[in-house]
């Protein structure tokens, strides 16, 4: 017997009857025993998957019966709620959605091995969302079912992308999702159901009550509507976040996504606004880290004398370190290789001055991220050996892989992530193990190193960062 069915274990009704039976209820009562036996049948089965098409069955009949004969007694009383010989509809419904657990991972077991043998975007994101369906804790299933979604929404997998989606219990991550999905819509011309979509989750964002969980929820919204091209709708979002530095991060983040679409003028007002807002916020690492964010929209926009500005009003190390790596990101982009070689040395040297070990590690890794992106891969590769954190360090190996990769030095690419690898895999502590072995897979996918990123995704024996790891690959293969 699967551990779910003991909920619903129990003899049949063959003997319930309730007094002044009515033709009605008759009807309705014949259904209900029909569902018993149905249960009956999936507690003999020893197959998960014959397990749930035989509840899914029995859900179907008491949702049946309690439409086509509402009125009848038995279904006024499940409808309410009741428990009537241990079923009820909110009872039955969590067999299902476990069984539905079960019969994912059967599943994914039999087709493991074919799977990764001979990978597809679709078996390899299904061998991701059974291991993320697989997670007990709800707010990591939730996060690992939202990264999916986001995933496949970026891979063109629309349709799929949203019914992940639906399974997010949370709502600040199902808005999230939703939200990511709006934007692969609009990219791809869908801009009707692009609308659609993005109003979906704007109105679960907007229901949330926790005020720090609705205006994360929002903000990200308007950054992921930004980036899609949706700039007025993003605006528009922005203005309904009510907590200051939420809304200042979310104008960051419109006004860095303007910046990329050439749109220069509209950039500059609208990251004059975000530190506007900004200055209202009390002193501290998250006012720190939202001007950091402006000042890498304003980097974007070419607005040099207004950068400078904002980063002198940093006053945390690590987030003005931060701030320089974007910095110097905007400009290699630019085309100014070398006032980003010079912000990038003005980077390690306020790295160099933070007391934290910790915090240190951070901005060294920000930084060689940054000279990776930029170009300088001998400078990104000295600044990732002075990071003594090894997690750091081991993601920093990762970013400049890809960099490498891109770059077209692919042997060199492959050397600097087996090096990456060695050190996560030495990591004691479990968590910040699976999280650097999780970084290493994506970006070993994204180089198109597929076998490598598997063999990675094997020694990740968390499953809420496995289903992370998986999607980052299904993501990189081709339909």
């Amino acid at each position: 017997m699967f551990k779910f069915l003991r909920l619903l274990y129990l003899p049949l009704l063959a003997t319930f009857c309730l007094a002044s039976c009515s033709d009605l209820d008759e009807e309705a009562n014949g259904i209900f025993v029909k569902t018993q036996q149905l249960i009956e049948q999936a507690e003999a089965e020893t197959d998960a998957e014959a397990c749930l098409e035989q509840l899914e069955k029995a859900r179907a009949n008491l949702q049946r019966m309690v439409s086509e004969y509402p009125s009848a007694t038995i279904s006024v009383q499940l409808a309410s709620g009741q428990v009537i010989g241990k079923v009820s509809l909110d009872g039955l419904q969590a067999t299902v959605e476990a069984a539905e657990i079960s019969a994912l991972k059967q599943r994914a077991d039999r087709e493991r091995r074919p799977c990764f043998e001979s990978p597809s975007k679709t078996c390899v994101f299904f061998q991701a969302l059974a291991a993320a369906r697989g997670i007990k804790d709800d707010m990591k299933r939730a996060y690992a079912l939202a990264a999916i979604a986001g995933s496949q929404a970026k891979a063109g997998m629309v349709d799929e992308a949203l019914a992940t989606a639906r399974g997010v219990k949370h709502d600040e991550w199902r808005a999230g999702a939703l939200a990511a999905i709006a934007g692969s819509q609009a990219k791809a011309g869908m801009v009707d159901e692009a609308r659609e979509t993005s109003d979906q989750a704007l109105a679960i964002a907007q229901g949330i009550r926790d005020g720090g969980w609705r205006g994360n929820a929002l903000a990200v919204i308007a950054g992921l509507q930004a980036k899609a091209g949706m700039v007025d709708e993003a605006l528009a979002t922005a203005r309904g976040i009510e907590d200051d530095g939420k809304r200042a991060e979310a104008l960051a983040a419109i006004a860095g996504a303007q910046a990329e679409a050439g749109m220069v003028n509209e950039a500059r007002k609208t990251s004059d606004q975000a530190l506007a807002t900004a200055q209202g916020m009390k002193e501290g690492w998250y006012r720190a880290e939202v001007l950091a964010a402006i000042a890498g929209a304003q980097a974007k926009a070419g607005m040099v004398d207004e950068v400078l500005a904002t980063t002198r009003g940093i006053q945390e190390d690590g987030e003005r370190v931060e701030a320089l790596a974007a910095i110097a990101r905007a400009q290699a982009k630019a085309g100014m290789v070398n006032e980003a070689r010079e912000t990038s040395d003005q980077a390690l040297a306020a790295a160099s001055g933070i007391q934290e070990d910790g915090e240190r590690a951070e901005a060294l890794a920000a930084i060689a991220g940054a000279q990776a992106e930029t170009g300088m891969v001998d400078e990104a590769l000295a600044t990732a050996r002075r990071i003594k954190d090894d997690k750091r360090r081991a993601e920093a190996l990762a970013a400049i892989a890809g960099a490498q990769a891109k770059a077209g030095m692919v042997n060199e690419a492959r050397e600097t992530s087996d090096q990456a690898f060695a050190i996560a895999r030495g990591i004691r502590d479990g968590d910040w193990r699976t999280e650097a072995l999780a970084a290493i897979a994506g970006a070993q996918a994204e180089m198109g190193m597929v076998d490598e990123a598997f063999a990675t995704a094997r020694y990740i024996d968390n499953d809420m960062r496995r289903a992370e790891a998986l999607a980052a690959i299904a993501g990189a293969l081709p339909l």
